[in-house]
């Protein structure tokens, strides 16, 4: 049966027992839960469309250091492999440039840097 019938039967029954007995306010129980839950239903949309809108700025942030890194790897290896000098005799260079400037802070010449054998 339907509510509103259940309703008609209710008010029936109600007025053949006492007809100045007013009845109002008549709902089912689906309907006062829907009700009195309604608040909570609209803090938790709330609550999860911000949990949405930070999963996706942290996805776009996360994409956007990883493709920064892969650039900066990519660049840096062209230019390696494109450089005159291989990369062993420049990591000495900058090796010979940082102990000097450890080992000798007050002299203003600096060393130069080392030269390949051709």
């Amino acid at each position: 049966m339907e509510s509103s019938a259940i309703e008609r039967s209710i008010r029936t029954e109600l007025a053949r027992i006492d007809p100045d007995l007013a009845l109002f306010d008549i709902k089912t129980m689906n309907e006062r839960m829907d009700l009195s839950l309604s608040s909570r239903r609209a803090l938790m949309s709330l609550a999860l469309g911000f949990g949405a809108t930070a999963l996706f700025l942290s996805v776009i942030g996360i994409y956007g250091v990883l493709a920064h890194l892969v650039t900066s790897a990519a660049a840096k290896s062209a230019f390696e492999s494109l450089s005159a000098a291989p990369a062993v005799a420049s990591s000495a260079w900058f090796s010979a440039k940082a102990s000097s400037w450890s080992l000798a802070e007050s002299s203003s010449e600096s060393p130069a840097p080392p030269r390949c054998a051709r």
